[in-house]
């Protein structure tokens, strides 16, 4: 599969997942924390991707893909930024606290900001380092998300920029 400025696949039935997802950012776009992207829509879903690789992001921002297999959704988010409200403050810590050094499922929203499962010190100096920022505040804003180029499955590169295209599975 190959395509050009697509900003969504739509799958006609089952989407059946395999391959490897690769996002690339069209020319100059820069997501900001809070950007939320709709790439898949299915009747039913089966399989996972072997591989997801994502573009690199701006200091400070991280991508959340808990919701990929769920929604079809890839966001960003502000790393420290647990309770998403685009700042990390003390609420923020309120969240991380109670869960350190607990294994968490629920990612950054309970406080494991670096992704390896258990909320620690790697985590704490996540939070320390974005601590009292937040979006507009030292992260660059950026262009709305329906500039972004993202897509690849199993190795077929797929840029947005706003037409849709339906997929027959």
């Amino acid at each position: 599969m190959d395509a050009d400025a697509i900003d969504r696949i739509i799958f006609d039935g089952e989407a059946v997942l395999a391959g490897t997802l690769n996002i690339s950012l069209f020319e100059d776009f820069l997501p900001s924390a809070g950007d939320s992207f709709d790439l898949f829509d299915w009747d039913s879903i089966s399989g996972a991707f072997g591989e997801i690789i994502l573009p690199e992001l701006s200091n400070g921002l991280a991508w959340d893909d808990s919701a990929l297999y769920a929604t079809g959704e890839l966001s960003v988010f502000l790393l420290g930024d647990a309770n998403g409200d685009g700042k990390v403050t003390d609420q923020d810590f309120a969240i991380f606290a109670p869960n350190w050094q607990q294994a968490v499922t629920s990612g950054h929203a309970g406080g494991d900001f670096n992704g390896d499962g258990i909320v620690n010190d790697q985590d704490l100096a996540v939070l320390a380092s974005n601590w009292q920022s937040g979006i507009g505040e030292g992260i660059a804003q950026a262009p709305e998300p329906g500039t972004l180029g993202l897509l690849a499955l199993g190795g077929a590169t797929l840029m947005m920029r706003g037409r849709r295209k339906i997929v027959k599975a």
